[in-house]
């Protein structure tokens, strides 16, 4: 199909066809589910506003900002349209200038900058470090406005200082009175550190200290931060960034794709959220792997949706009594039913269900959370004071590492620390104290590719739900993890046991990343105490269940058929280490036997379709193919796998 396509693309009927079509189902509410129910800000409706400021006499900053600058911020290599410079493979100055030019707060200020239709890493990127709330659309003056952008343009009748390519010189721009042209090379890398600063120190020197002028400026990449100088140095004139629309005044030919109305970008419309909101805090776990915590921070710092803030939570080795009568639901485990006795010692198995944490974090019974050490360390610069394991045997047994180092500190915004061992539902507890509309949990083994959270919160937009890394689908709860026929969704493609999808998929519970609205939280701790004494299982499962129990909000897994999005780039590496809670038979047996428990309380399955009964048709084969023995290998390996 996509070979017919690309043939019929190149006949000009079925090139204006196709792209209208593709356009069509992009940016309508109608077909994209996306927008479907957000207000949006549409490209043809904005022009109007900005030109009628202009011709007001309203003073204000217009600077574009889209991927060529976010290329050069990065330290990524890019090339002009025009063949005309290259940024080299590292951060230049230039690129640390565009950086800090984004922070500007005055409300005169407006940042326009890349839109989701036509590049969704960079509008996340943008969005998320842009505080100032005046957003708009980089390619305002083009796409499907550029068709009638002369006759908007040659509108404006004013003075105006000129700051664009050498080949301007001379020309007559719209209907302007040019008091002077700035006139700047093609090699605006080069250009940057050599003339710039000269430049715009005359521009200053020239016209600093007249006000209600307008500034016309066409320098590529350089134009937001000429802008920033300019506004700063006096904000009461009119600084606007029209970039390559003003080409064909002093260019002959065509120097961009858009300027064919009925080009795909040409007849595109775009759009934006109206008070988009992306806010997310992050939460790592500290406990054993410290070895992998410079590396999680460094795959956080790197999202294209970068976080609000930065939480790390430290879990004790220290295991507080178990309290009388508290924990029945552990000692009433049955055993039997999918593990054979005889490939598990009794007396083992036995000390290692009796052994499990039940310190009652905000337990019914006990409301006094134990959480202390809460600390600012961006703000107060204190250095926390990790407590080492009091037991040495226990520490010596478990390999535990609790010294944070001074480096790592300064890139969280808080750091909790509980006094005894809360097991792994402990962190999502300290998420009650995040500050964003958002929360993103992480296992420590876990590093999310740079479009994680981006992911994770555009299928947010198109469908309210809790999105996690690996999701099971099981025909029944109550035999997982030891049910031969379940299927993880996620990062892991190993077919048919495990597959990445291209599409979101509702699953029954999720593992490894958990994104959900941080209010949601709240459901995670309703009659949930017998679970919570398990210590270090089943918040995964309980958490999904009680969002449906509650809530009425579904478990999904984002898509992750792109390297890009996937939620863990290390899961088969890391997760094969002896800390891997999975590793251990007995956390199994409590894992199953909280499902039983569920699924008796009201948990359902996801249906499956037809390819997953088939499956499980299969297993039901294998039980009477293979023996007992090569069935329980069977289970071993497959089982093991969440």
């Amino acid at each position: 199909m996509k070979s017919l396509i690309k043939e019929l693309y190149k006949f000009r009927i079925f090139f204006i066809l196709i792209n209208k079509i593709y356009n069509f189902t992009l940016t309508s509410k109608l077909i994209n589910p996306y927008i479907r129910g957000h207000k949006l800000k549409r490209l043809d409706k904005e022009i109007d506003f900005f030109i009628d400021k202009i011709k007001k006499g309203e003073n204000f900053a217009f600077a574009r900002n889209a991927d060529g600058e976010r290329a050069i911020m990065l330290g990524i290599s890019v090339e002009s349209q025009e063949k005309k410079w290259t940024s080299p493979n590292f951060v230049s100055k230039l690129g640390i200038d565009l950086l800090n030019s984004l922070n500007i707060k005055d409300k005169r200020f407006y940042y326009a900058i890349s839109c989701p239709c036509c590049d969704r890493e960079a509008y996340y990127w943008y969005s998320s470090r842009i505080e100032n709330k005046n957003k708009t659309f980089a390619n305002l003056w083009i796409n499907a406005n550029f068709r009638h952008f002369r006759t908007k343009f040659e509108s404006i009748k004013k003075d105006a200082i000129l700051i664009a390519n050498y080949r301007a010189k001379g020309a007559k721009i719209g209907s302007l009175n040019i008091l002077k042209h700035y006139e700047i090379d093609d090699d605006c890398i080069s250009f940057w550190e050599k003339h710039a600063p000269n430049m715009i120190d005359s521009i200053k020197k020239d016209f600093g200290k007249i006000n209600n002028l307008l500034y016309v400026v066409s320098a590529g990449p350089m134009s937001c931060v000429i802008i920033e100088r300019l506004f700063l140095h006096n904000p009461n004139n009119i600084y606007v960034d029209f970039g390559s629309s003003i080409d064909s005044y002093y260019l002959d030919t065509k120097t961009r794709p858009y300027q064919d109305k009925y080009s795909l970008f040409g007849d595109r419309n775009c759009y934006m959220y109206e008070d988009f909101e992306c806010d997310v805090s992050v939460v790592l776990t500290l406990y054993k792997r410290k070895e992998h915590l410079s590396a999680q921070i460094q795959s956080i710092l790197n999202q294209s949706l970068k976080p609000k803030e930065l939480i790390l939570f430290i879990d004790s080795s220290v295991k507080k009594e178990v309290v009388d009568g508290q924990n029945d639901f552990v000692n009433n485990i049955d055993s039997t039913n999918f593990i054979d006795s005889k490939n598990v010692e009794s007396s083992n198995l036995q000390s290692s269900i009796i052994n499990v944490e039940s310190a009652a974090l905000l337990d019914s019974q006990n409301t006094t959370p134990y959480i202390i050490n809460l600390t600012d360390f961006q703000k107060e610069s204190q250095n926390i004071n990790l407590k080492q394991n009091d037991d040495k045997q226990e520490g010596e047994k478990q390999g535990l590492y609790q010294i944070l180092d001074r480096e790592l500190q300064q890139y969280f915004d808080n750091i909790i620390q509980v006094k005894f061992n809360v097991g792994v539902w402990g962190r999502f507890a300290g998420g009650l104290l995040a500050k964003s509309k958002y929360i993103c949990f992480f296992d420590d083994d876990t590093l999310p590719s740079h479009r994680w959270l981006e992911n994770c919160h555009n299928e947010s937009l198109k469908k309210d739900g809790l999105y996690g890394g690996i999701g099971i689908l099981s025909n029944n709860l109550a035999k997982y993890p030891f049910d031969f026929a379940h299927r993880t969704i996620g990062w892991n493609d190993n077919p048919p046991f495990a597959l990445r999808n291209a599409k979101t998929l509702r699953v029954d519970f999720v593992g490894h990343s958990w994104f959900l609205k941080k209010d949601y939280l709240g459901a995670m701790w309703i009659n949930s105490s017998k679970f919570y004494a398990l210590g270090n299982v089943a918040e995964d499962a309980y958490l999904s269940f009680a969002l449906k129990k509650y809530l009425n909000i579904n478990t999904f897994v984002p898509p992750q058929d792109k390297d890009e999005f996937l939620s863990s780039t290390k899961g088969l590496e890391y997760g094969k280490e002896e800390e891997a809670i999975s590793k251990q038979d007995s956390n199994l047996i409590k894992m199953n036997n909280a499902l039983k428990a569920m699924k008796k309380d009201g948990m359902k399955e996801v249906s499956f379709s037809l390819k997953w009964w088939v499956l499980v048709l299969g297993r039901n084969i294998a039980k009477k193919i293979f023996s007992e023995s090569k069935l329980d290998k069977l289970k071993a390996r497959f089982g093991a796998k969440k």
